[in-house]
């Protein structure tokens, strides 16, 4: 004779169906009449799409937690097409961001970069707590440094994705690159050197190379770093945005 399922499998039951996470909202669109599906990146989860039921009503007490750039701790509910989220605790509002044009452009661009560029749930501690840090640092910083802690934390994701690129030695003779007029080769990932470069690659000084490097191999997840020598930004956006268009298929800035 089978037994009955009694209260403690009932909830049991129910805690299998329910989880918890941390996640940073990185878009948001309308879903069917009267719902909003949002792409989020979770600390233990990766990227993950969420249904909010009711959130285009005016009542809705979850909508507000769950915009972009907002960091909030979900509960979850497992659905047979699509998980739902059945609560939320707003953490991070980016309140300060939003009252910048520039940073809020800089900022919807590093969200839109990390939704398309990484794959769904594939958890990575690392990525979450990158973005983290770049969005902080972007809501405390001078706007004239916007440009620069964008930069920073693309090259650190790409880094994370697997797309680090060389800059010790040339990618063609093998020689070093330390010194002397050095290049950028978008498609091959890496420098060459002078004899080497062709008309299509990219002019990259060395005190630029030296500060990719220090950002790109620095432990951790957080940016921390100096700005770049001056003079030599325009030179870095050519860099990114080749880069960037080539091995992550997005063509942004």
């Amino acid at each position: 004779m089978t037994a009955l399922p009694g209260r403690h499998d009932n909830r049991k039951n129910i805690m299998e169906e329910t989880y918890l996470t941390k996640i940073i909202v990185l878009s948001k669109e309308v879903y069917r009449e009267a719902d909003a599906r949002v792409s989020a990146y979770s600390l233990d989860r990766g990227r993950m799409n969420l249904v909010v039921r009711g959130a285009l009503k005016p009542a809705s007490k979850l909508s507000g937690h769950l915009e972009p750039l907002n960091e909030a701790e979900v509960m979850v509910i497992r659905g047979r097409r699509f998980d739902y989220v059945g609560g939320a605790r707003n953490f991070l509002a980016g309140r300060f961001i939003r009252t910048s044009l520039e940073k809020t452009r800089r900022a919807w661009t590093a969200l839109y970069l990390l939704d398309r560029a990484v794959a769904r749930e594939e958890p990575d501690r690392e990525i979450y707590f990158l973005l983290k840090d770049f969005l902080s640092r972007l809501e405390k910083g001078a706007v004239a440094e916007a440009d620069f802690w964008l930069n920073a934390f693309i090259w650190k994701l790409s880094a994370r994705l697997g797309f680090t690129p060389e800059l010790e030695v040339c990618l063609q003779c093998g020689r070093n690159v330390r010194a002397g007029k050095v290049f950028f080769r978008p498609a091959a990932g890496g420098l060459v050197c002078a004899a080497c470069h062709t008309p299509a690659d990219l002019a990259c000084p060395t005190p630029l190379a030296a500060w990719l490097k220090e950002i790109i191999f620095r432990p951790g997840q957080e940016i921390n770093y100096a700005l770049p020598p001056d003079g030599f930004f325009p030179a870095l956006q050519k860099i990114n945005r080749a880069f960037i268009k080539h091995h992550l298929a997005i063509d942004f800035f």
